[in-house]
Formats: structure tokens, sequence, C-alpha cells
């Protein structure tokens, strides 16, 4: 989910090219939040990477 703030400056932009330049940002740091979690999941051993499940402890 993109910052509420990077999306309330793109909304209020003056132009189209700065709203297109706040709006990729947000897209950016979404992707970005995503690889952290995905790290985080990894070195946690929850046993997801990247939203799939590598393995479950049921087997």
């Amino acid at each position: 989910m993109p910052s509420p703030e990077i999306v309330n400056i793109a909304k209020s932009a003056q132009t189209a090219e700065t709203k297109e330049m706040f709006l990729s940002l947000a897209k950016e740091e979404e992707m970005h939040a995503r690889i952290l979690q995905a790290e985080v999941d990894a070195i946690g051993q929850s046993g997801f990477w990247f939203d799939m499940r590598e393995f479950t402890m049921e087997q």
C-alpha cells in the first residue's frame, strides 16, 4: 500500500507530470516495502517468500 502522504501530494499536484512522478514514487515505495517484507519473512523463517508458502510445518 503506497503511503497516504505521497498519494495526497500526487492528488494536489498542479501538473500532470508532477502527479505522474509522485504516483510512480508511491508505486516504487510499495515495491520496496514488499521486498523488505520478503526478506524479513525469509530471515524469520516464517515459511513465506514474496507471499508464497515455501514449506509447511504440518508435514
